[in-house]
């Protein structure tokens, strides 16, 4: 939106103002620069910040560095470019590995109060975005996580920059560590788990993930640095990091999740990792019908007991807008959409929400499914925690994990409980598709 201030008549002209004060950075005026520099860029999510040291002339801003400032501080970095379309909008893209997430609501604009240049990106389709200043060269805000109340990550990006950890390591001291990890995460908690690492390396550059039982940790990518394991993922939903002191075959390390969690974990090298069977976690304790009976965004209420679910075998996704394991989950069940109705299977999500207020809810629900043109109705379940999600499914033993996806035969009966999923990050994701199908026509006998 384009606003010639000579069209705007003296008595309205405060007003346009006062409305400019109360949007500040998230302000849609098209910046005369045309928006933020085209190209690569080098992000960072600030857990622990080593401060700058500012010195202020007027308006203009001098920002002396200490030469260890990354050392000292503690940040989620991460890779991605803005690129400028043919119609002038931009759009940002993040890369995790061989991931590359798209982002197409990339706004600038400029607050008037403060004179700075300001940029705003929606990370659809999650409940979050990158808000904050820019200058030619740089980027300063914070990630908003927008269904966390008062969740805020101080953002900061370079432009240039193509590293992600560190620019220059001596490849005459890199450790080889490709291979497969039996890992234990929280070891000193009653809350301990276990994982399997799994990583690919090329000289300094390390990809991979953490398979757990109840999901995977999607994309990493980081480096070694001397005896040191570095990896990281933004998503736009969450911001990990993982650091270990490399020992021989083992890893001792730390994991950051956000700007509030850590905790520690354990690693040695295997040939094959060893988690539970993803079928047998949950298990079903009650043989009584599920019924369904939740609502959709539009005010449709969902009865197994109706047409057209009557009678017919139903596969229900546990999920929730703002996890990332269910998104791939998600795109999975879509892909395989058409195959399942072909053998008269119907696809219903159960979203559980961080939002208490059911219209929030359901405003998400429906701008999550839109987003991803999923062909299947998702009704609301509820509060996002384990415990709303186990009681109102009393016919299992507890659900464990977003996502988790429930067989259900044509008597509404649940049969079977796959907890987590295999995303294609990881090793298993092939093998996942095959359980499924098998698990498919199991159902169907």
């Amino acid at each position: 939106m384009k606003v010639n201030e000579s069209l705007i008549p003296k008595h309205a002209f405060g007003l346009v103002c006062l409305m400019w004060f109360f949007l500040g950075s998230c302000v849609r005026v098209p910046h005369p620069y045309e928006g933020l520099a085209p190209g690569p860029w080098r992000g960072q999510l600030f857990i622990n910040q080593f401060q700058d040291l500012i010195v202020t002339e007027g308006r203009k801003k001098v920002v002396k560095r200490d030469v260890d400032f990354e050392m000292r501080s503690t940040a989620v970095p991460f890779q991605f470019e803005i690129n400028t379309l043919p119609d002038g909008k931009q759009t940002m893209t993040i890369f995790n590995g061989v991931e590359q997430m798209v982002f197409n609501d990339v706004r600038t604009g400029r607050n008037v109060n403060t004179g700075d240049d300001t940029f705003y990106v929606q990370l659809t389709p999650y409940d979050a975005c990158l808000k904050g200043i820019f200058e030619a060269n740089k980027m300063q805000g914070h990630w908003f996580v927008l269904d966390k109340p008062g969740y805020a990550m101080p953002f900061e990006a370079r432009y240039g920059q193509n590293h992600r950890f560190r620019k220059a390591v001596q490849l005459d001291r890199i450790l080889p560590i490709e291979g497969t990890y039996q890992a234990i995460f929280s070891t000193d908690s009653s809350d301990a788990y276990d994982a399997v690492g799994e990583f690919k390396q090329q000289r300094d550059r390390i990809s991979g993930t953490f398979r757990t039982e109840t999901g995977d940790y999607r994309f990493l990518d980081g480096q070694v640095i001397d005896d040191e394991l570095f990896l990281s993922c933004f998503d736009g939903a969450h911001a990990f990091l993982f650091t270990a002191k490399i020992i021989g075959d083992s890893m001792n390390g730390l994991f950051f999740s956000g700007i509030h969690y850590k905790t520690n974990w354990i690693a040695k090298k295997v040939l094959t990792g060893i988690l539970r069977d993803p079928d047998s976690i949950s298990t079903v304790i009650r043989k009584e019908a599920f019924a369904f009976g939740f609502e959709t965004p539009e005010g449709k209420l969902i009865d197994f007991r109706k047409p057209p679910y009557k009678g017919k075998n139903k596969l229900v996704q546990i999920m929730g807008s703002w996890c990332p394991n269910c998104l791939d989950e998600a795109r999975f069940l879509k892909q395989n959409h058409q195959s399942l109705l072909k053998d008269s299977i119907i696809v219903i999500g159960l979203s559980f929400e961080r939002h208490k207020e059911k219209d929030k809810a359901m405003q998400r629900i429906r701008e999550y499914r839109d987003k991803l043109e999923l062909p299947y109705d998702i009704a609301w379940g509820g509060l996002a925690n384990r415990d709303s999600a186990s009681r109102v499914i009393p016919q299992i033993s507890k659900i464990m994990a977003y996502p988790s996806l429930l067989y259900i035969n044509e008597k509404n009966e649940i049969v079977k409980v796959h907890t987590g999923f295999d995303g294609p990050a990881t090793s298993k994701f092939e093998e996942y598709s095959k359980v499924f199908w098998q698990n498919i026509q199991w159902l169907k006998q």
